[in-house]
């Protein structure tokens, strides 16, 4: 979603508030707080008149009070956790399922396919056979992985891994494929590049059938992630050189910017509808993470890293990914756990409002009385 697209579903979404302020003003205008006095709406005079009003008064506060609770979420809090593959100072972590299994891969001269099952930092490696280099980028949660392998020519190939056993994948007549992500019905994101340097996003289906996914404009881009609802999320190349992530659902593609960033690539999704990735405010400026949720994008940084990039969410809104660190910099993977911040209790505020318009309007009547 580009800056003008945001801007665009701001001012919608404020007609849409004020459509609902004039229907709410109009039913008001002849009820009690229409500027009538209570004796000309009848209350008053009947034997159970203050207790009328009083407990329409207690009706409309907690009315109200279930329209403004949701809007006291407080900004998700996360807790991290840096994690380096032993004795290696580059990890990455790429993705992670329901049941704490994470993909990723170490080395960055040479790299080398891993899982990772949490809590107790239990490596296993995963490298396709005879490979020179692998990356596990994708895991279900049936255990299934996703990524791609170098051969001993320098050929990229994609590959899927359901319990040790290794499907090659490649676009037919492609040298060049990479799957990222894949979902728990047999569906996998990735991308092939042609000789002449494009890249085509497409989803291999059950069965090994792919289907291309078309770009604004034709552009280059990739496929990296795709949930259970057949929801895709990529990047692609926009005209000013940099890079716009992308979320095709039912069939229609919608752009996602960070406003203000040059650069913007989602990498990862869950059930939810939830993104990640990372943005760059221009070329050359360090990364940064952003979780994009109902229309909102929020940055997201590992703290006292350099720079930060969220590879995957699964579906209890962890987040994994990678960071530089330190003041020799070395490139860890982390895991980030949202923190449960605790709301105001919504029966509890209620019942502080209702006792307060109860004592009030006995006050009052208290005092009409005399």
């Amino acid at each position: 979603m580009n800056i003008q697209e945001l801007n665009s579903r701001s001012t919608e979404t404020a007609e849409s508030s004020g459509l609902h302020s004039r229907h709410a003003a109009s039913k008001m205008d002849h009820g009690f707080f229409a500027g009538q006095s209570t004796r000309s709406l009848g209350y008053r005079g009947g034997p159970y008149g203050f207790a009328v009003i009083a407990f329409k008064m207690i009706w409309l506060a907690l009315a109200a009070g279930f329209l403004l609770i949701p809007g006291m979420v407080r900004a998700q809090q996360y807790s991290f956790q840096n994690i380096a593959f032993p004795g290696d100072n580059f990890t990455q972590l790429l993705s992670i399922n329901d049941g704490d299994v994470i993909a990723g891969y170490h080395g960055q001269a040479i790299n080398k396919g891993f899982t990772l099952t949490l809590p107790g930092l239990n490596f296993t490696s995963e490298n396709f056979p005879n490979s020179a280099q692998t990356q596990v980028t994708g895991i279900n949660d049936a255990g299934v992985t996703s990524g791609f392998y170098i051969d001993a020519f320098g050929t990229n190939h994609g590959f899927l891994d359901n319990n040790g056993v290794f499907t090659n994948v490649d676009f037919a007549g492609t040298t060049f494929n990479q799957l990222l992500g894949l979902n728990n019905n047999g569906q996998a994101a990735g991308y092939f590049q042609d000789p002449s340097g494009l890249q085509h996003p497409y989803v291999l289906q059950p069965g090994g059938t792919f289907n291309l996914l078309s770009l604004p404009g034709g552009a280059s881009g990739q496929a990296t992630d795709i949930n259970d609802n057949g929801q895709v999320t990529g990047f692609y190349a926009n005209a000013s050189g940099g890079d716009n992530g992308f979320l095709l659902s039912a069939g229609k593609l919608m752009t996602l910017s960070v406003p203000g960033a040059a650069i913007t690539e989602a990498l990862g999704l869950n059930n939810l509808g939830q993104v990640v990735g990372f943005f760059q405010n221009t070329a050359t400026s360090n990364p940064q993470g952003f979780i994009y949720s109902g229309g909102i994008f929020t940055t997201v940084d590992d703290p006292g890293a350099s720079q930060t990039t969220i590879n995957g969410i699964n579906n209890f809104g962890q987040i994994v990914g990678f960071a530089l660190v330190g003041d020799q910099p070395s490139t860890v993977g982390f895991v980030g756990s949202p923190i449960a911040v605790p709301e105001p209790s919504l029966l509890s505020l209620l019942a502080l409002g209702s006792t307060s318009l109860i004592g009030m309007c006995i006050l009052r009547s208290r005092r009409s009385l005399r």
